[in-house]
C-alpha cells in the first residue's frame, strides 16, 4: 500500500490518458500527474474497481517515494500490531548498496565488498555448485535455502559492478518476446526439409540475400529436425520437429 488519493472522473480520464496516475482536483480546483514536480511518477500497470464501483486499487511502477516525507510508502504508523517488513529485491539491492557505502565492521557484506571481486566470483561458484547438489538430491526446502544464498552474492556483484534491478529486469522483459531476435551457432550442421515435408537427409546451407525469398536455416542432431525461416530483417524461433 503506497499511498490514498482522490480522483474525481476528469483526474481518472487524464490517468488513463497518461497511463501515470493523476490526482485531484485539490481545494483550489486543480489536478496534478504523481511526480510531474517531483520526478516521483507513478507508471499505471492496471486498474480494479471495488463491488460498489466507488473506489479503486491502482498497481503501479514507481520512480521514487509515493508519500511526500520523501517514504515509499504513506503508512508508517502502526496503530496496532507491528508493522510488517516491505521486503523485496529492490530493498536488499539497496541495504547492499548502503553496505558499500557505509562499510560497518562486522558484516559480512563488509566483508566481501573489502575482499573485492575475486572473492565475490569464488562465492558465486561456491554456492552455484551448492545449489546444484541441492537441486540434485531432490531436496526442495535444501535448495530454495542454497538459491537464496546464491541470489544474494550475485546481487553483491551486481553492487560492486554498479548493475541495477533495473538493468536486469529490462533485459529479461527483452527476451519475453516470442519472437525476438534467435541466436543461432555458426558451426550448426544443415539440412533441408523439402515443401512435402519429407526430410532430404544432404547438408545445405541457405543465407537471406536481400531479396523478398525466404532462406532455410536447419540443424539436425538426430533425432530432431531443427527449423528457421529467415526473411530480411525477420527471424522466426526454431520450430521442433520429429525427423
Amino acid at each position: 500500500m503506497l499511498t490514498l488519493a482522490y480522483m474525481n472522473k476528469e483526474s481518472l480520464e487524464i490517468s488513463l490518458r497518461e497511463k501515470k496516475t493523476c490526482f485531484g482536483p485539490d481545494p483550489e480546483g486543480a489536478f496534478g500527474v504523481k511526480g510531474k514536480t517531483s520526478g516521483n511518477y507513478q507508471h499505471i500497470v492496471s486498474i480494479t474497481a471495488d463491488c460498489d464501483r466507488d473506489a479503486l486499487v491502482v498497481m503501479v511502477n514507481k520512480d521514487g517515494p509515493a508519500c511526500h516525507l520523501g517514504t515509499d510508502s504513506c503508512f508508517n504508523y502502526p496503530v496496532m500490531g507491528e508493522l510488517p517488513l516491505d521486503f523485496s529485491v529492490k530493498s536488499l539491492y539497496k541495504m547492499l548498496e548502503g553496505r558499500k557505502a557505509e562499510m560497518p565492521e562486522g558484516s559480512y557484506t563488509t566483508y566481501l565488498f573489502e575482499k573485492g571481486m575475486d572473492k565475490i566470483l569464488k562465492k558465486i561458484g561456491e554456492e552455484s555448485t551448492e545449489v546444484i547438489i541441492a537441486a540434485k538430491a531432490g531436496d526442495k526446502e535444501e535448495t530454495v535455502y542454497e538459491i537464496a544464498d546464491l541470489m544474494y552474492h550475485v546481487m553483491v556483484l551486481m553492487v560492486e559492478m554498479g548493475i541495477s534491478v533495473d538493468d536486469v529486469m529490462g533485459e529479461l522483459e527483452s527476451r519475453h518476446i516470442i519472437d525476438h531476435k534467435v541466436k543461432q551457432e555458426k558451426n550448426d550442421e544443415m539440412i533441408l526439409l523439402n515443401p512435402k515435408g519429407d526430410v532430404n537427409l544432404h547438408t545445405h546451407t541457405y543465407y537471406c540475400d536481400g531479396k523478398d525469398s525466404p532462406r532455410l536455416w536447419c540443424s539436425v542432431p538426430s533425432p530432431w529436425a531443427f527449423v528457421r525461416w529467415d526473411f530480411p530483417g525477420t527471424s522466426i524461433p526454431l520450430i521442433r520437429t520429429s525427423a
